[in-house]
């Protein structure tokens, strides 16, 4: 779920989420997809403009658990994970 981090208030509740728990999340400069990374070694990207709940997209390279995302610019994503690899989407 997506919550309001000063009053705690759920804002949204995501659908297809990860299997294990999340270590990173970003926004890109608007606020308009949020990106999530995870233990369960992937990243994935919602639609924070759209009333689906469901991940826009996933992203499944690493080969172990996602401890950093980031989004640079509007498009372009980039995560790091224990695998020792950085990668850009």
């Amino acid at each position: 779920f997506a919550s309001d981090v000063m009053t705690g208030t759920v804002l949204r509740r995501l659908h297809g989420a990860h299997t294990a728990r999340v270590n990173a999340v970003a926004c890109n400069f608007n606020a308009s997809v949020l990106v999530s990374g995870s233990y369960d070694g992937t990243v994935k990207c919602w639609d924070n403009k759209s009333s689906n709940s469901e991940p826009i997209q996933t992203l499944t390279d690493a080969t172990d658990s996602v401890t950093s995302v980031i989004v640079h610019g509007q498009h372009e994503i980039i995560s790091a994970s224990v695998d020792g690899s950085v990668r850009t989407y």
